[in-house]
């Protein structure tokens, strides 16, 4: 499962059954409303902004 799009208003998910659909907001886990797959919120993000380019703070020492 991955963060397809952010939009101003939603977020475009696309699960591994490839199917895509839309979330007003991020909770602490993502269910797939087409086959029930879950994921966690944190690693969705982490991977969105990985995939962007973009650094990520962590508390790693």
């Amino acid at each position: 499962m991955r963060i397809e799009a952010k939009l101003s208003h939603s977020i475009i998910i696309r699960c591994d059954c490839e199917r895509t659909f839309n979330i007003r907001r991020l909770g602490p886990s993502v269910e797939c409303p087409h086959c029930g797959t879950t994921a966690l919120s944190p690693d969705l993000v982490m991977e969105w902004h990985l995939s962007r380019g973009k650094k990520v703070k962590t508390d790693a020492a």
